[in-house]
């Protein structure tokens, strides 16, 4: 898979390259690339936090896998997930026999800007952007009383959806704390679409495991992020953004220039691709 991914990269005009790996592909897919220095410039390794605790563990995974010196030259996209984030907080915890690490509103942050702390500052890796997956649905959500309103203001009470609002919350908490301290850092936002449709049921891949999983519960959540402008919208701009529907993110960025006022549209079937037209110029 890495010998097919470099080789589909010499092109002499590449504009940029972004991996999204997650767990046993992210140390060896770094340190090989490292040794192509060629595309260093135009390559920026995103990655999720499953199975790497903390920057010093993504480091060993890599000096295990022979990189070249280059390897300190290797942009680094780290998602700042917080599930994954805390669950293996909670683990380590329990192997060093420290106090219980509960997903509680409070420990969701603590442990999310820990883990991106840790990159930040690790004298051996460059961390070029940080992944912001905010949904926009946490700005509903009350941390002092660990309650949330739905869309029609009514009280959230199913756990599921609870907890996945205390999760963006969380997100939204953890990116105003860094880029409050971070001036330079570039910040990714994220509009994703479902992966499956049939019908009106929508569904996504897992990002655990295989498989697919239905909106279900989440649909709202699922459905303001693939709304494009949503994060505008709620205030959130980002410098960089990965969208299942560029062009469309790039309309809409452009009707804004333009109006003023943004068209919205949901990255669903009903919607066909381009949909949304930069207004013409001049």
């Amino acid at each position: 898979m890495l010998q097919n991914s470099f080789a589909a990269l010499h092109r002499p005009k590449l504009p940029a390259f972004l991996p999204d790996l997650k767990n046993d592909d992210i140390a060896p897919f770094i340190a090989q690339l490292s040794h192509r220095p060629h595309l260093l410039p135009h390559t920026i390794v995103e990655f999720y936090p499953y199975t790497i605790p903390d920057a010093d563990v993504l480091w060993r995974k890599i000096q295990d896998e022979d990189p070249s010196d280059n390897v300190n030259e290797v942009k680094l996209l780290p998602v700042v997930r917080v599930g994954p984030i805390i669950k293996n907080a909670a683990k380590r915890a329990e192997k060093e026999r420290a106090p219980p690490v509960t997903r509680t509103y409070h420990n969701l942050v603590k442990s999310g800007i820990a883990w991106a702390d840790g990159f930040l500052a690790h004298p051996s890796l460059t961390t070029f952007a940080l992944g912001m997956p905010i949904y926009t649905t946490g700005i509903r959500y009350d941390p002092a009383n660990d309650t949330a309103v739905d869309v029609q203001g009514k009280p959230v009470v199913d756990p599921v959806l609870l907890g996945a609002m205390r999760d963006d919350a969380a997100t939204i908490e953890i990116f105003h704390d860094l880029s409050r301290r971070n001036r330079g850092i570039v910040f990714r936002g994220l509009i994703r679409g479902p992966d499956v449709c049939e019908g009106e049921i929508y569904y996504k891949f897992r990002f655990e495991g295989n498989g697919l999983d239905p909106w279900g519960k989440l649909r709202d959540l699922c459905k303001d992020q693939a709304t494009v402008g949503q994060l505008q919208q709620e205030g959130f701009v980002f410098p960089l953004v990965v969208a299942d529907r560029c062009w469309d993110a790039i309309s809409y960025d452009a009707h804004i220039d333009e109006k003023g006022k943004p068209t919205y549209k949901v990255m669903t079937h009903e919607y066909p691709l381009n949909e949304l037209q930069p207004p013409h110029k001049g």
